[in-house]
C-alpha cells in the first residue's frame, strides 16, 4: 500500500480538518512551551513524486464532551520507563526529566539498556532524583517492563530499526510510547508499523514520535511572523555545514556508521546524512506551513546528489538537492538543500522568502538567532524542543487516559472515541508527520 493510501483513509475527512487540527495542536503546544533547550562517490539524481496524506479519524463524536470528564486525569502522574541508555538518553532526556517542572507529571519507574553495564550507568545517573527507579537490561528485562503494571508509558531512545520494533512491542503491550526520531529507515517499514498500530483498535495507546525541531520556539515564532505579516512562503534555502570528527561523542556510535542499520546510497551507508538531517526536513516542512504538511492531496517531489568528502567516514556525507511541496490547489513551496558533514566549522542557516519579506534562522551553540528582512535586530531562542515535545506527549497521554476513564476502555461508550486521537488532537507527534519527514529525506536521497 502506498503512503498516500495508508495515510489518506479518511472516510470523508478532508484537508480542512487537518488544517484545523494542526492549528489546535500548535496552540496547545504554545501554551505549554517554555524556553529550555571532496572525493567522488555514489550519486543519486533520480526525481520522484511522493503523495503524503494524513491518517484522520472518521468520527470525533463526543470528544469535546469527554474532555470535561478527562480533565482530572490530565493532572495524574505518568509512570514511564526510559528504553535506551545512549548519549541522548543520558545527556538530554535524563536531565530534562529531573527538572522540577516534571515532578508532578512523571514518575521514572524503570531504565533499560541492552547490556547490564550501560543500564547501571544510566540508573546511577537518575537515582539521585528518582530513587524508586528500577534497573532492567536485556530481553528479559525489557519484557518485564512491558508486562509491569507499574509502568504506563515508555520513551524509546534507540537506533531507528530496533526502535521501531520495540515501539510496536510496547504498543501491543498497552504502553503509551514516545519514540525518538527517525521513526524508521524505509517507507515500507513505517507504513507497516502504522497499519499494525491501526489494527490495535479504538483504545490503542498513544504513539508519539519525538521530533524536537517541530517544537523549537524559533520555528513557532517564524510561523507566527509568516501568518501575521510576511504572507505565504515562496522558497526556503538551507545550508547546513556540519563538523564531524572524533571529538564528537556521536562519532563513536557504531550504528551511525552501519550500512545495515541505516539506508544506503550506491552501496554506501547514508549514516549521519540520514539520522541527523531528518531534523532539517521537519524544520523545512514546518516553515513551509500547510503546503508542506502531510495534508490531504499534498505531494512532495525532488531530486538530490550525494558524494563522499570526509576523509575518514566510509559513507556518503554530502547532499545537495531540491524539494517542491504542492498542496493540490495550485499552491507550492520550493526548498534548496545543502547538507555536508565534512565542514571544518559548523554553520546552519535557513533563508526563507515570503510574499512580503524574508527572514533568516541561524543555529549557533545552544540557541537559534532569528533576523528579519536584513534588520540588525536579532531575536535569540534557546534550544527548547525536547522539553516542549515531552510536555506535549505527556498531555496527550493524560488526555487519552482521561477519555478511556470517562468512556470505559471497552469502547462501549461513544464519548471520547479514541480512533485517530493523535492525528486529530496532537498532530505534531503523529506518525503521519514523522513519515512525511522521512519521505522528504528519502526523496532527496533518490529513494
Amino acid at each position: 500500500m502506498t503512503a498516500q493510501a495508508l495515510l489518506g483513509r479518511t472516510s470523508g475527512v478532508g484537508a480542512e480538518r487537518r488544517k484545523t487540527a494542526q492549528s489546535q495542536g500548535r496552540a496547545r503546544r504554545a501554551s505549554a512551551a517554555a524556553p529550555a533547550r571532496a572525493s567522488g562517490g555514489a550519486r543519486a539524481c533520480t526525481s520522484r513524486t511522493r503523495h503524503v496524506k494524513p491518517k484522520q479519524a472518521a468520527n470525533r463524536c463526543g470528544t469535546i464532551c469527554a474532555m470535561a470528564n478527562a480533565d482530572d486525569a490530565v493532572s495524574a502522574r505518568t509512570r514511564i520507563a526510559l528504553i535506551g541508555s545512549g548519549i541522548f538518553a543520558r545527556n538530554t532526556y535524563a536531565p530534562i526529566l529531573s527538572e522540577p517542572s516534571f515532578a508532578g507529571k512523571v514518575e521514572l519507574a524503570f531504565v533499560w539498556s541492552r547490556g547490564e553495564e550501560s543500564a547501571s550507568a544510566i540508573h546511577d545517573l537518575v537515582a539521585p532524583w528518582a530513587p524508586q527507579c528500577e534497573k532492567k537490561f536485556g530481553e528479559e528485562g525489557l519484557q518485564a517492563i512491558l508486562e509491569s503494571n507499574e509502568c504506563d508509558a515508555v520513551v524509546v531512545i534507540l537506533p531507528p530499526k530496533i526502535g521501531l520494533e520495540v515501539t510496536l512491542r510496547a504498543l501491543r503491550a498497552g504502553k503509551h510510547v514516545l519514540q525518538e526520531k527517525p521513526v524508521g529507515t524505509s517507507r515500507e517499514a513505517i507504513e507497516g508499523a502504522i497499519r499494525a498500530y491501526d489494527d490495535l483498535g479504538q483504545w490503542r495507546p498513544v504513539w508519539g514520535v519525538a521530533e524536537n525541531y517541530r517544537f523549537e520556539d524559533v520555528y513557532r515564532f517564524a510561523r507566527t511572523r509568516i501568518a501575521e505579516d510576511l504572507g505565504d512562503v515562496i522558497s526556503i534555502s538551507l545550508n547546513a555545514s556540519l563538523k564531524l570528527d572524533e571529538s564528537s561523542p556521536y562519532y563513536h556510535t557504531s550504528w551511525r556508521h552501519s550500512a545495515s542499520e541505516l539506508p544506503t546510497v550506491g552501496g554506501k551507508s547514508a549514516g549521519y546524512l540520514f539520522e541527523g538531517p531528518v531534523h532539517f526536513m521537519a524544520a523545512i516542512r514546518m516553515l513551509a506551513g500547510e503546503v508542506g504538511s502531510a495534508g490531504a492531496g499534498h505531494r512532495v517531489s525532488g531530486s538530490g546528489t550525494v558524494h563522499s568528502a570526509h576523509k575518514k567516514l566510509k559513507q556518503v556525507d554530502t547532499l545537495s538537492g531540491w524539494l517542491r511541496f504542492d498542496d493540490g490547489n495550485d499552491r507550492c513551496c520550493t526548498a534548496s538543500v545543502t547538507i555536508c558533514y565534512a565542514s571544518a566549522a559548523p554553520c546552519v542557516r535557513f533563508v526563507v522568502t515570503c510574499e512580503k519579506g524574508f527572514f533568516e534562522i541561524e543555529r549557533v551553540a545552544g540557541k537559534y538567532v532569528f533576523t528579519e528582512g536584513g534588520s540588525k535586530e536579532r531575536r535569540e531562542f534557546p534550544f527548547s524542543g525536547v522539553k516542549n515535545e515531552i510536555e506535549y506527549w505527556l498531555e496527550a497521554v493524560a488526555r487519552q487516559r482521561g477519555f478511556a476513564s470517562a468512556s470505559g476502555a471497552d469502547g462501549g461508550s461513544r464519548l471520547g472515541r479514541k480512533v485517530g486521537f493523535v492525528d486529530q488532537q496532537f498532530p505534531e507527534i503523529s506518525s503521519a508527520e514523522a513519515l512525511g519527514d522521512v519521505d522528504a529525506l528519502l526523496t532527496l536521497l533518490g529513494q
